[in-house]
């Protein structure tokens, strides 16, 4: 048995509303009896970034495209201008990386 599709259900109704929904101050409650925030360990950034550069390293060493990677650095540490043959999206997307690596580990939780 199947009920005739109505235009609006009333839960969609509901979530739809932006009105406040009225609950005697449970909400307040639930958020005042929740424990301060733990601070993060000293350690963690460090051990983050380093297992970020570690995970990098490796997976240069083992995947294919790390010879590729260590062809274009060398590259880059011998590039003149009359030799424009580097690309140079890989290098910066890996600068990109490596940029956002370091953010993520040095941003404040």
């Amino acid at each position: 048995m199947t009920r005739p599709p109505t235009d609006q259900d009333w839960l969609d109704e509901l979530l739809g509303n932006d009105d406040y929904i009225e609950d005697k101050g449970f909400s307040a409650r639930v958020m005042g009896t929740l424990p301060p925030r733990a601070p993060s360990p000293a350690w963690r950034r460090p051990i983050l970034l380093a297992a970020t550069f570690l995970a990098c390293l490796v997976g240069v060493v083992i995947l294919p495209g790390g010879a590729y990677l260590v062809e274009i650095l060398q590259q880059a540490s011998s590039y003149t201008p009359a030799r424009s043959q580097l690309p140079l999206v890989p290098l910066l997307v890996l600068l990109l990386l490596a940029g956002g690596g370091v953010a993520a580990a040095l941003h404040e939780d």
